[in-house]
């Protein structure tokens, strides 16, 4: 019984794991998006003010 506990845990903490990784790379992905939309304001900003 204390073996399949011990699977137990090994395997929660493999599935905490991945789900820090899956969440810190969706959250990455949308800092990206986020600063290519910036990008594209500041440069419609720039070429309105010809700079």
């Amino acid at each position: 019984m204390k073996i399949m506990q011990h699977d137990f845990q090994n395997i929660k903490q493999k599935t905490d794991l991945q789900l820090q990784e899956e969440l810190s790379v969706r959250s990455n992905e949308e800092l990206i998006e986020m600063n290519i939309k910036l990008l594209r304001l500041l440069s419609l900003y720039a070429l309105k003010n010809g700079e």
